[in-house]
């Protein structure tokens, strides 16, 4: 088995105890509390401590949601916008650096000082038409 590595920055660590996207976006996005953390308690097969998807079988294969900022910049350069908010995507671990097509069904590590977590890439958490009214409209397609 090949190891490989590289530097990437965590930049967010979300965690969110309801779901903020459902029903009809011109209801609005619910006013659920959300916390960009310092740091999260991860338990193996259940997911982020706190988080709306931990331990909720239908969520098991994407229980923790990973981002790469980067494409969230390149979205909003196509669609001649400033930045995004990156927490509005609401995935729980927003990275720079990272190549995320290549883990799926790959285990990886990410490491922050001494501490590390392994996970495997599961499925991809494809948006929802949501993303039209939370950054902005062609959102959605564009991811």
């Amino acid at each position: 088995m090949s190891v490989y590595r590289y530097e990437v920055e965590i930049l967010h660590l979300l965690v969110s105890g309801q779901h903020a996207y459902f029903g009809r976006a011109r209801d609005g996005a619910a006013d659920v509390p959300t916390v960009d953390a310092e740091h999260v308690d991860v338990v193996a097969g259940k997911g982020i401590v706190g988080d709306r998807f931990f331990g909720k079988a239908a969520h098991m294969d994407a229980a923790v949601t990973v981002f790469a900022v980067e494409a969230l910049e390149a979205i909003a350069a196509e669609l001649g916008e400033g930045a995004f908010d990156p927490l509005l995507t609401r995935r729980n671990v927003v990275l720079r650096g990272a190549h995320l097509a290549p883990l799926v069904g790959q285990e990886f590590t990410l490491e922050s000082g001494p501490d590390r977590v392994t996970l495997r890439g599961g499925r991809p958490a494809h948006p929802c038409a949501w993303m039209d009214r939370m950054l902005a409209p062609g959102a959605h397609a564009a991811m």
